[in-house]
């Protein structure tokens, strides 16, 4: 898992580097500069959650491999709802400290995450195609 990290975090640095510069020039248009910072937050909150999730999925891996057949599936269940869940209340307490702050605060914050996201799904799909079709 940590093999695709870090996979993901070089292929997916340009891209999000592109899109810092679009959102950048954006802000600087709109005289809203000082929202970057909330931007730069929900791309920590986007990256804590795929090293969140890849540690979660790594655990579930090594716990079918080395316990039965039969009680892994109960075991599996429960640690995947158990990090899902740990996961959504990390973003939701993030969210709703910046959504006290200001509502712009929160929609900065919002984008950011997203686009972490949505970059790293996108290359997380790209590597998994790849490794099907036998080029990566």
């Amino acid at each position: 898992m940590r093999e695709i990290l870090k996979l993901l975090a070089l292929r997916g640095w340009k891209t999000l580097a592109a899109v810092s510069i679009m959102i950048l020039i954006s802000l600087w248009a709109q005289h809203e500069l000082n929202l970057f910072g909330s931007v730069l937050i929900g791309y920590l909150l986007g990256g804590f959650y795929f090293i969140s999730l890849t540690g979660r999925l790594e655990r579930i891996m090594n716990l079918v491999r080395s316990v039965g057949r039969q009680a892994i599936i109960a075991r599996a269940k429960r640690e995947m709802i158990f990090g899902l869940l740990l996961r959504l209340v990390m973003i939701f307490i993030c969210l709703m400290l910046t959504i006290k702050l200001s509502t712009k605060i929160f929609f900065a914050a919002v984008t950011g995450f997203l686009v972490v996201f949505v970059i790293g799904m996108f290359f997380l799909c790209k590597i998994s195609l790849e490794s099907r079709i036998g080029r990566g």
